[in-house]
């Protein structure tokens, strides 16, 4: 069971398989050592990567400057303030379902952008006047 969790941290099965792997091992041993075992196995892909909530780094909300894995084969960049869920938080909002917990996820995206800019799209970073400032 181990070994299959790992594998499904890593982006070694496919995900339906993998799913099935970390709901097991969660069933089992709980979600705090899930969490653990799952922070592990990412750092010794990526030495102090930041497996889960908010990140922390250098740079604005837009640029993309901390680097990481998903799993250990598809590298990513994220932006300071974005914040990762965990695999077994996304399938337990989708009652097991790690596609209806990302379904879940997705729809509360668009209701917060809706409510606040009128659209579901991610605004356009703001540009500041020349001289760096922003419009008052």
């Amino acid at each position: 069971m181990l070994e299959q969790t790992t594998q499904a941290i890593l982006w070694q099965l496919p995900p339906e398989q993998a799913e099935i792997a970390i709901n097991m091992f969660v069933d089992t041993t709980g979600s705090e050592v899930f969490a653990q075992l799952r922070d592990t196995v990412l750092k010794s892909v990526v030495p102090n990567a930041q497996t889960e909530g908010k990140i922390q780094g250098q740079g604005g909300g837009m640029d993309d400057e901390v680097m990481g894995m998903i799993g250990n084969q598809q590298p990513v960049a994220v932006s300071p303030d974005e914040y990762i869920v965990p695999a077994d938080v996304v399938s337990g909002i989708g009652d097991g379902s790690s596609n209806a917990g990302a379904e879940q996820l997705d729809e509360m995206l668009d209701r917060v952008r809706s409510t606040r800019t009128g659209t579901t799209r991610q605004p356009a970073p703001i540009q500041a006047k020349q001289g760096g400032v922003l419009p008052a």
